[in-house]
């Protein structure tokens, strides 16, 4: 009776198809201490992080080669210019969704490029919208200082994954900050689906993350500072969360939210989550052998000499 292996992979991408399900994302104060730990880690804009290197990132180190217009930049539609400041520290925020983090380093100084698959996301009005995806960056090799990637490596499945992760560390001169789920038990937040039984992921995470995994993905990358914090989350021990799902019949509590989408029958309808007297004892039970600790992690990377 361990912890149940994850049935199906969605992408996790449904509740983010209208700029309304961008809308969580507003005035929320884990986020904003996110961005203070951001900064804090990269220290001043021109100081000890600012990288060396011989390119800078201009227009034409958006690769034609993968056929993005002007208007997939959407630059024109958000009145924001394309251009780069040269003189600035560059960074490029990959999976930036509606630019919270973005904003926050353009706000120190830095020079920021935002790239999202999701039209919605960048129309919400990051810095300098790019529309790609992270397996095939527009950008020329070691051609921006940094690169910033928060909360999209856990979505990923395998060959997307790897693939991604070597056009991070293609890009960047000399950082990488990367940011996921620290320890995350996938299971915890599983939701049954009430049309074909399906069993998954409500936030789409795929993989679990700790310091050395995350690092083997980055060869040729260090640890150079590390910060954990953000909301406070309980671990669930498997042999309890089996009972909770499997003779309980509860799953996570977030069932009821707007955006919920099985990705094995497209079931977009699951009714609001309701304790029994079983998942209560278990959520008791859980409370008294698991402690509170923070959820995310954010790990700089230098690239070695």
């Amino acid at each position: 009776m361990g912890t149940e292996p994850e049935s199906w992979q969605p992408t996790g991408l449904e509740r983010f198809e209208s700029a309304d399900g961008f809308a969580e994302y507003a005035d929320n104060p884990d986020l904003e201490a996110r961005n203070r730990a951001i900064l804090s880690l990269l220290g001043p804009a021109s100081g000890r992080r600012l990288a060396s290197h011989t390119g800078r990132c201009s227009e034409t180190d958006l690769s034609s080669e993968t056929g993005l217009s002007s208007e997939t930049r959407l630059s024109s539609k958000t009145g924001r210019s394309a251009q780069p400041d040269q003189a600035a520290e560059q960074w490029l925020d990959v999976g930036c969704g509606p630019g919270i983090a973005g904003r926050a380093l353009e706000r120190s100084g830095r020079t920021v490029f935002s790239l999202d698959a999701s039209r919605p996301a960048l129309a919400s009005g990051p810095p300098r919208p790019v529309c790609a995806s992270i397996d095939t960056l527009p950008f020329a090799d070691r051609s921006v200082d940094g690169v910033l990637c928060l909360e999209v490596l856990e979505h990923l499945p395998e060959p997307i994954l790897h693939r991604g992760t070597e056009e991070l560390a293609r890009v960047t001169s000399r950082w990488l900050l990367v940011g996921v789920p620290h320890r995350e038990n996938l299971a915890r937040n599983l939701l049954l689906c009430p049309a074909c039984d399906a069993r998954f992921n409500r936030s789409g995470h795929l993989h679990r993350f700790e310091v050395p995994n995350l690092l083997a993905l980055f060869p040729g990358f260090r640890v150079s500072d590390r910060w954990v914090g953000g909301p406070k989350v309980r671990d669930y021990p498997g042999w309890l969360l089996w009972v909770r799902h499997r003779v309980a019949r509860r799953f996570s509590e977030m069932s009821g939210l707007k955006g919920n989408c099985c990705p094995r029958c497209g079931n977009r309808t699951f009714p609001p989550f309701r304790h029994n007297l079983l998942s209560f004892a278990t959520d008791a039970v859980n409370r008294l052998l698991s402690r509170r600790r923070p959820y995310w992690l954010l790990i700089l990377l230098e690239r070695e000499a």
